[in-house]
């Protein structure tokens, strides 16, 4: 199974050395509050992502599309998909809110690192 993680242009240096190893899942909003450890992943391939607005910040978040091969798949232990497990991870009203920020059904979450050989495409907004 293929899944993305879409980043900004300016962190994809890093990455394509070290792998996906920072990010972390939204516990509160007010006050602010991250679980850290985790990795945020998408069934959906599309560069027009819905939670990809410049409301937070001030650059595009989906310029590089990452697709990913998970050991295991969706068997994997670390793989959960957020409609099952997001609740565990934050408070009701935050996964409430996360969630409508888009497509949640096609949400995945893993927990630990994912290294630069699990990478199976890199493609750019720009190349699209």
């Amino acid at each position: 199974m293929i899944l993305y993680h879409f980043t900004p242009e300016h962190l994809w240096d890093r990455i394509k050395t070290e792998g996906l190893t920072k990010g972390g899942v939204v516990q509160s909003i007010v006050p602010p509050k991250i679980k850290m450890g985790y990795r945020w992943l998408t069934k959906n391939p599309e560069f027009q992502q819905s939670w990809n607005t410049q409301f937070m910040v001030k650059y595009d978040r989906a310029a590089v599309r990452i697709a990913i091969e998970i050991p295991g798949g969706t068997l994997n232990p670390r793989l959960t998909c957020w409609e099952h497990y997001g609740r565990e991870l934050t408070t009701e009203q935050t996964y409430r809110d996360l969630s409508r920020y888009g497509d949640p059904e096609n949400w995945y979450v893993y927990k630990g690192n994912i290294p630069v050989d699990w990478f199976r495409e890199i493609k750019k907004r720009s190349d699209a």
